[in-house]
């Protein structure tokens, strides 16, 4: 399946593009979504890798994966998911 993944921010800056396709197993998850495109990116691994992408928003289809099962989100083909650094500020 296919999956289209846009990101933003300093995520978008080390990647070198704004959106991807990955082309991922029918079963594929959120998580082997990251995991996937850290391996197609490996400058965001610091930004994405292990559990850093906790603090991520991330967003399937517009609906926050932490609302849904995080990264254990299933993924149907055709889904898009975003990937923005968290905001902070007051």
């Amino acid at each position: 399946m296919n999956v289209d993944v846009h990101l933003f921010g300093p995520l978008r800056e080390d990647a070198g593009q704004k959106e991807t396709t990955l082309s991922l197993d029918s079963d594929a998850t959120v998580g082997d979504a990251v995991d996937a495109l850290v391996e197609a990116y490996p400058d965001l691994e610091a930004d994405l890798g292990s559990e850093a992408v906790e603090s991520y928003s991330v967003t399937v289809n517009e609906t926050d994966v932490k609302q849904l099962d995080g990264l254990d989100t299933d993924l149907d083909d055709g889904d898009v998911v975003r990937i923005a650094p968290p905001v902070v500020g007051g």
